[in-house]
């Protein structure tokens, strides 16, 4: 959760002494002194019996209310402001504090008619543009508040806390990259402030850059050693990095001093989630509810985690004690539609369908309603409503996808990644063939294929890992280049390539540290296939391949996340399959490592026969344990995650023919 920045303490107080009031403004000076001084109460005293000799004195109104404010008196305060005002109607630096005032207490839309009028008294001032923004953000009006924080800072540049705020709505609204770019200006101009660097570090951690995002939550560590929410900021980073001994020992420390804090034990098992330990991690989701974290949060976190390790009864069962406690959770009726072939498809529909129609739920739990019901429909043969369901689904999370600039990422990959350029660093590269990576399209049998293969006694399956995605956007950062990736690798060094051999394999050590082969199996390290090659010439590649027209329509029946922008409309899915066939070809004739297609429907309908060619591609003895790959004790994170655990089946063969009627868009885009 971003954080707004504290209200300024400045406040502009007016030391004009008047004629006629001689003795009068010496007192009010003396009240200004003993403020600025800090010794509020006797300011206040003198303010009081100044008020008292003349109860209209609008600077002795306006600063007995900022003393009340500071002081933690917020009514006495906005009483005092609304005072001062009435004597002075067309002071804008009152009403500037009035509305911060307001604004501190909550009170946004009272705030924000008190600024409207001070912006007509004087239209450039960006301190009133930064409260309207406080008050627009405080109502959740982002995108509005967002408009008056560049107007801010615009109109005063450097102006910190705008800076800080216009960083914080952008996060609130997803907007990473320019939350990243406010903020970082933010502790620029003043480094190390607690506020910034939270938001900041948040910024990153969405954004998927450990680096970064660790080192602010450190550094606020340091400057706040023992602050709750440093503590929980830099747990959660920890763990979503694999940067575990961190998340420990924040994890250590908040246990320490905070011993009843619910989301510390939530993040405690999380953690051992990671390291696949099922039983603590239910015991510390248990140990929040007991703390006092919402039950429902906490039975769905047992059910997730008995999902992950392949318990799908125990799931269940969780998911529905969560839809006993808030029969509106659209993400536990999501998950259990995902476990299961039976629900009842009418009753969800009977159940859930006017949710959809009412303001009780976010869009995003409507999209998940949309989802779950869709599938449901699906498993009863409901093609249409299935159909219809996905679509709503897809519609209510739309975002535009650039085909224009994913073409030209790929170009730029193609240009870039030539033989000649793999060869040019060949005597740098590392000759292990200790990682794996398998590539391919979502939805294409990636994560049957690691399930079947981390079967192997030889074999550690670590899931898909953000790691080839995030060396490739701070990978231009460390060569100090100013050009994008890929064409900031022309500043590439011997160094440079041996950090990152190093960073690789100190990843891959906290994983495990004994199997031959340790595979990854982000879909989208095709894309990045140009700079595996470049450090791992050796690495072994499984292509994963599947019919396009089943392919795409299964992405498209999946609720990825807006990352995924193409998968939202089917035009936009079949032009963008068609581009990852062409740097995948490209990768064919470039690449220096070995690549082994996979067909899908060849290992659905032989399994065996292509698991021993798979292995045998890996230089591995057959294990007949590979068979019984849906028995295999792991943690399966993927949106496959029940697929993956089921015997071998054929059902999603040829599926897109039972929706051959809606998919025209697909078929043209894919030039069928």
């Amino acid at each position: 959760m971003s954080k707004k920045s504290r209200t300024s303490k400045k406040t502009t107080i007016s030391t004009k002494a008047r004629a006629n009031n001689g003795g009068m403004d010496a007192s009010y000076r003396q009240a200004i002194g003993l403020w600025q001084a800090g010794r509020l109460q006797e300011s206040a005293i003198l303010l009081g019996r100044l008020l008292n000799a003349n109860p209209r004195h609008g600077d002795a109104l306006h600063l007995l209310g900022v003393i009340h404010a500071q002081s933690g008196h917020a009514e006495q305060a906005v009483e005092m402001l609304q005072r001062a005002v009435s004597c002075d109607r067309k002071n804008p630096d009152m009403l500037l504090t009035l509305g911060n005032t307001l604004n501190s207490q909550m009170k946004f839309i009272d705030a924000y008619t008190v600024f409207k009028k001070a912006l007509k008294l004087k239209p450039n001032f960006p301190e009133v543009h930064n409260g309207i923004g406080m008050s627009l953000s405080g109502q959740k009006r982002h995108h509005d508040a967002i408009k008056h924080y560049d107007l801010a800072t615009r109109q005063k540049p450097g102006f910190v806390a705008a800076l800080c705020n216009y960083g914080a709505a952008c996060l609130e609204l997803h907007d990473f990259d320019r939350a990243i770019e406010k903020l970082s200006h933010a502790n620029r101009l003043v480094p190390n402030n607690p506020d910034t660097l939270k938001n900041l570090g948040t910024a990153y951690l969405q954004k998927g850059d450990s680096v970064n995002s660790l080192a602010c939550f450190s550094k606020n560590l340091e400057l706040l050693p023992d602050d709750l929410g440093t503590l929980l900021s830099l747990a959660s980073a920890g763990i979503r990095f694999r940067s575990f001994d961190e998340a420990l020992n924040a994890l250590k420390t908040l246990k320490s001093k905070y011993p009843e804090n619910p989301q510390g034990y939530i993040y405690s098992g999380d953690l051992y989630i990671e390291e696949g330990d099922l039983d603590a991690a239910v015991m510390n989701y248990r140990r929040a509810g007991e703390c006092g974290a919402n039950l429902v949060e906490t039975s769905y976190k047992i059910g997730k985690a008995y999902a992950l390790f392949g318990h799908f009864t125990e799931a269940a069962a969780y998911y529905r004690e969560v839809l006993d406690l808030d029969p509106t959770m659209a993400s536990a009726v999501r998950e259990l539609a995902i476990i299961s072939e039976n629900l009842d498809a009418a009753e969800l529909i009977g159940k859930f369908a006017p949710l959809l129609e009412s303001d009780a739920i976010s869009d995003d739990e409507k999209v998940k309603l949309c989802f779950a019901m869709g599938k449901a429909c699906d498993d009863a043969r409901m093609y249409e409503q299935a159909f219809d369901y996905y679509t709503r689904g897809n519609r209510l999370k739309y975002c535009k996808f650039d085909r224009e600039a994913f073409s030209n990422q790929v170009e730029c990959l193609m240009a870039i990644f030539t033989p000649s350029f793999f060869q040019q660093w060949a005597d740098i590269a590392s000759s292990s063939v200790r990682p794996v990576f398998i590539v391919g399209m979502p939805r294409s049998g990636t994560s049957l294929a690691e399930q079947v293969l981390a079967s192997h006694s030889a074999i550690f399956g670590s899931g898909e890992q953000q790691f080839w995605g995030d060396l490739t956007r701070i990978v231009c950062e460390r060569l100090e280049a100013d050009r994008p990736y890929p064409d900031c690798l022309s500043a590439i060094e011997e160094h440079h390539l041996l950090d990152m051999i190093r960073a690789f394999e100190e990843h891959l050590s906290t994983f495990n540290t004994d199997a031959a082969r340790i595979i990854d199996k982000m879909p989208s390290n095709f894309l990045y296939l140009g700079l595996i090659g470049l450090l791992f010439p050796k690495a072994k590649i499984i292509l994963c391949e599947r019919e396009p027209m089943d392919n795409c329509l299964s992405i498209f029946f999946q609720n990825f996340s807006t990352i995924y922008s193409y998968s939202f409309d089917l035009g936009d899915l079949g032009f963008y399959y068609r581009q990852y066939q062409r740097l995948m070809n490209h990768w064919e004739q470039s690449l220096p490592n070995p690549i082994r297609h996979l067909q899908y429907e060849t290992m659905v309908g032989c399994q065996e026969e292509v698991t021993r060619e798979i292995l045998g591609f890996l230089d591995l003895e057959w294990e007949s344990r590979c068979l019984q790959h849906h028995k295999t004790e792991r943690v399966v994170k993927t949106a496959s995650s029940w697929q993956a655990r089921q015997p071998i089946y054929t059902t999603s063969v040829e599926r897109w023919k039972n929706y051959s009627t809606h998919l025209g868009p697909l078929q043209h885009a894919l030039g069928l």
